[in-house]
């Protein structure tokens, strides 16, 4: 009785072995590109960070000391705290 179903539907079986391995590689292989392409938004990010943060040293080297004073006075707070 076993061996008759098993003989029957091997064929399907077989098939939705393959079709879930499909999907599942298919789902693996999207996690994968994702994952790389986050990777270099992140790098390209990182970059534009350090290049912008080179930029702004590169400014305040250049201004007079009584320059530096003034830009850093806009972050103090204007009470008397």
């Amino acid at each position: 009785m076993i061996s008759t179903l098993w003989t029957r539907f091997a064929g399907y079986i077989a098939a939705l072995g393959a079709l879930l391995a499909l999907i599942v590689g298919a789902f693996l292989k999207g996690r994968s590109d994702g994952k790389a392409i986050m990777a270099e938004e992140q790098e390209r990010h990182r970059r534009e960070a350090i290049e912008a943060k080179r930029k702004l040293d590169s400014e305040i080297d250049n201004l007079a000391p009584a320059d530096v004073d003034a830009r850093l006075r806009q972050w103090l707070r204007k009470d008397s705290r």
